[in-house]
C-alpha cells in the first residue's frame, strides 16, 4: 500500500474516532476494505455491448 493510501485510511479512522463519520462511511474510505481495481484493455472494451457505452 502506498503512503497516500495509508494516510487516507488513517485519516478516516481518526474521523471515526472523533465522531465525524459513522462506521459505514469509515468502510467506504478505508482503503483496506476496497476491492482491487480491474484493468481493462482495448479488446475487452470493444467487446462491451453498445447499450453500456
Amino acid at each position: 500500500m502506498t503512503n497516500v493510501q495509508n494516510t487516507l485510511s488513517e485519516m478516516a479512522k481518526d474521523l471515526y474516532d472523533v465522531g465525524a463519520i459513522d462506521k459505514t462511511t469509515l468502510r467506504q474510505f478505508d482503503i483496506h476494505s476496497l476491492p482491487p481495481l480491474h484493468h481493462n484493455n482495448s479488446k475487452l472494451l470493444n467487446e462491451c455491448p453498445d447499450a453500456i457505452r
